[in-house]
């Protein structure tokens, strides 16, 4: 795995960040620039398959291996030094900081997720459906295209424009990373009620890519208690609302931060 740690001067609080599908960490250095600059140390991997790190591009066996992933990373953090810890996620990443909150609700003081890659918002064939199981078993790490389209990210186009010529960005995904990955959905949605930890959602109203009305359904129903859970939703904002145009961006990146240091100070 390519890991990378900022740390911080006399930092008051910790954050580990898990980037979306088919991107890298390296799409985060102005979100990292802002964090830090508020105290905040940073400690960020491309997940397997992505940007820096080894595997094939977009594929996993099994979706545990990205919670183990984001385990390992966890394990060279410092231990017992006091610092409020936090975790925060993006689309994929969201849903791997959900599962592994459930599985391990005493590692980090409260989670934050962004446009949480619960279920499509495009529409998948029942044809493609039954492809996808089948070629799971006999060719699992077939590499088929996607269906993400660049303007889907953003309504920036200086984004969207970034997004298309970025050489770690790719357009494929498995057979078997889509069964995992839906399997993973189906679970975390059954057994929300089993996530306590506190919890941010910032879910984006005009997403194109994660169906934001499973946000929407599924933040309820987080076993989280009332008073220690938030959602903001941003209507007009589409998928990468940490990459939308810059009033926007600075909106959402504002709420993110004042929450951070709200849970710092708790």
């Amino acid at each position: 795995l390519a890991v990378e740690h900022h740390e911080v001067a006399d930092a008051r609080a910790r954050l580990v960040l898990v980037h979306g599908y088919a991107e890298h960490r390296g799409r985060y250095r102005h979100l990292v620039e802002q964090l830090t600059a508020h105290g905040i140390e940073c400690h960020l991997f491309d997940l397997r398959g992505h940007g820096q790190s080894d595997g094939i591009r977009g594929h996993v066996d099994r979706f545990g291996d990205y919670l183990d992933d984001l385990q390992r990373v966890i394990d060279t953090l410092p231990k017992d030094d006091g610092l409020p810890t936090f975790l925060l996620a993006h689309s994929l990443g969201s849903l791997i900081a959900l599962c592994y909150v459930r599985r391990n609700p005493a590692i980090f003081d409260a989670v934050a997720v962004s446009s949480p890659y619960l279920g499509p918002a495009f529409p998948i064939s029942p044809a493609r459906l039954m492809l996808a199981r089948v070629l799971s078993t006999i060719t699992p790490a077939l590499r088929l295209e996607s269906g993400l389209r660049p303007e889907w990210v953003s309504r920036d186009p200086d984004v969207v424009a970034a997004y298309r010529d970025d050489p770690h960005v790719f357009r494929t995904a498995t057979p078997r990373w889509f069964m995992e990955v839906s399997a993973a959905q189906r679970d975390l949605i059954e057994h929300a009620h089993e996530i306590r930890t506190p919890a941010l959602f910032l879910v984006a109203g005009s997403d194109r890519i994660a169906d934001h009305r499973i946000a929407l359904e599924l933040f309820p129903r987080l076993g989280t208690p009332a008073s220690e859970k938030e959602l903001r939703e941003y209507p007009d904002l589409y998928h990468e609302i940490f990459n939308e145009i810059p009033p926007a961006r600075a909106e959402v990146i504002r709420d993110l931060l004042s929450w951070l240091e709200r849970r710092s100070a708790g």
